[in-house]
């Protein structure tokens, strides 16, 4: 599930784990954000059904007004 994937992505964004610059680490939590497999939700669908909106809202929180704007508009 994309869900375990997405909260180690942000775990390891918060705690600058990534070992990538900033534009890498924000495409690598864009992606998390928005990756589905073909006939599969979406992660901030899945987190609304596993009840884990805590991660998604902590994910959206690391990004700027704009990509927030891309992710929602995608």
């Amino acid at each position: 599930m994309m869900m375990d994937n997405l909260e180690q992505i942000v775990a390891a964004y918060e705690h600058n784990l990534l070992n990538e610059d900033e534009y890498s680490a924000k495409c690598k939590l864009l992606a998390a954000l928005q990756h589905a497999q073909p006939g599969e939700a979406s992660p901030l669908q899945q987190a609304s059904a596993a009840g884990k909106a805590t991660t998604v809202k902590k994910a959206i929180g690391l990004l700027t007004q704009e990509e927030r704007a891309l992710l929602l508009n995608v």
